[in-house]
């Protein structure tokens, strides 16, 4: 994949445990990097907080997955994707303890709906530093940021995603949904 001008390519795997009942975790995970792009026998590498990266010059991957859909994004660009069905939640205990001031007052103004585009904007910002829970624990704000730049895709209604690269960057966003 050569660079293509900030363009992210987002695939969407639904059913994706049906595809791959014989494995678990990190194992369907790579299954799934590996099959999304065309390579039978990718090595997926991950850093020291768990990112997984693919050994192509240039090629940047985030993977999320809520419920049984799974999402890779794949850019030229470090990227960070984070997905998530709607569910029912204690807003306010995990606000209290993982937002700050201003996110839960973003939580206040915006409800349900504001609550998990935050949430999966926390997630992806997480997953493009590398550092992964450790800056949801430390309530790392995601919101007013003017380092990274935040696309929010509305795939279906219940199904929120946040897609976080450096501010500027990643002008377009193609998404592909494999079934």
């Amino acid at each position: 994949m050569k660079k293509n001008n900030d363009k992210l390519k987002l695939f969407l795997v639904r059913k994706y445990r049906e595809k791959y009942p014989t494995t678990q975790g990190r194992e369907t995970t790579d299954a799934l990097i590996c099959h999304i792009m065309g390579k039978d026998a990718l090595p997926v590498t991950r850093d020291s907080g768990g990112k997984p990266a693919v050994n192509i010059e240039n090629i940047f991957i985030s993977v999320s997955h809520s419920e049984d859909t799974f999402a890779l994004l794949v850019a030229d660009i470090n990227v960070g994707i984070d997905i998530q069905y709607r569910r029912k939640v204690v807003r306010d205990r995990i606000a209290d303890r993982y937002f700050t001031d201003s996110e839960k007052a973003f939580v206040r103004e915006k409800g349900e709906d504001g609550f998990f585009t935050l949430w999966t904007m926390k997630e992806a910002f997480a997953k493009y530093t590398g550092k992964g829970m450790k800056q949801i624990l430390d309530r790392t704000e995601a919101i007013g940021r003017n380092d990274v730049e935040f696309r929010e895709i509305k795939l279906e209604d219940n199904l929120f995603c946040s897609i976080c690269c450096e501010a500027g960057k990643g002008e377009e966003i193609e998404v592909n949904i494999l079934d």
